[in-house]
């Protein structure tokens, strides 16, 4: 697990039970302040500023973005990259674009390829990754 102080609340020496797990799960809301939730559901930065940092020069590539943390509670937030070729931070690998590993007819490929950004996502501190690009040929 990574150890930065995102996810440092969720860091614990006990071993947990799946009924213990569910139940501090279901205790997190009653413990959160309004804007905290209110924070949950529309991220860290405002839309227009948070894609005017996103789109500065060293922005985009250079960290994960992360939403609806509240570090007081151990709630890291969802910590997002992005791109289809794979993660887009120093470290990650850079796949071929999914239109080119779609012509490979290859399910069991593509899966592969999924799995190793799920896990290069997990290893460089993230989780959420919204990479997905489909291309679509319309015919009319």
């Amino acid at each position: 697990m990574p150890t930065d102080a995102a996810f440092a609340g969720l860091q614990t020496a006990e071993t947990l039970t799946p009924n213990q797990i569910e139940e501090r799960a279901r205790a997190l809301p009653d413990a959160l302040g309004l804007d905290e939730k209110i924070g949950l559901m529309h991220g860290q930065l405002p839309l227009w500023p948070g894609l005017a940092a996103m789109m500065a020069p060293g922005g985009y590539s250079s960290r994960f973005w992360q939403a609806g943390a509240v570090t007081r509670l151990g709630i890291p937030g969802i910590r997002f990259t992005d791109g289809p070729r794979g993660v887009i931070l120093k470290g990650g690998t850079t796949f071929p674009v999914s239109m080119a590993r779609g012509a490979a007819f290859d399910p069991a490929l593509e899966e592969r390829v999924g799995d190793a950004i799920g896990r290069e996502v997990r290893a460089l501190g993230g989780n959420y990754f919204g990479g997905v690009c489909i291309n679509l040929l319309s015919l009319g």
